[in-house]
């Protein structure tokens, strides 16, 4: 396993040691803004070409998306 759930960050300026040090922290920031971007593209896609499947579709994948970040899971204080 690359990274563990409960990863510890240094206090003070944290986004300096995330880009300075962890290349794994940093991939999952991009990802998950590259994911964010293409979701609400296919949105608006979707609606622009008035199709329904589609509009459906990224309805339901951005309410996943949703729920993957202020889902339970997330709520959960560190140990």
């Amino acid at each position: 396993m690359l990274a563990n759930l409960e990863v510890q960050l240094p206090s003070g300026n944290v986004s300096s040691w995330v880009f300075g040090k962890s290349i794994i922290i940093q991939l999952h920031i991009y990802l998950g803004t590259l994911l964010i971007v293409v979701a609400l593209v296919a949105l608006i896609l979707s609606f622009v070409a008035r199709h329904p499947v589609g509009i459906i579709a990224a309805v339901a994948g951005s309410a996943r998306l949703c729920l993957a970040q202020w889902g339970p899971i997330s709520c959960h204080p560190a140990k």
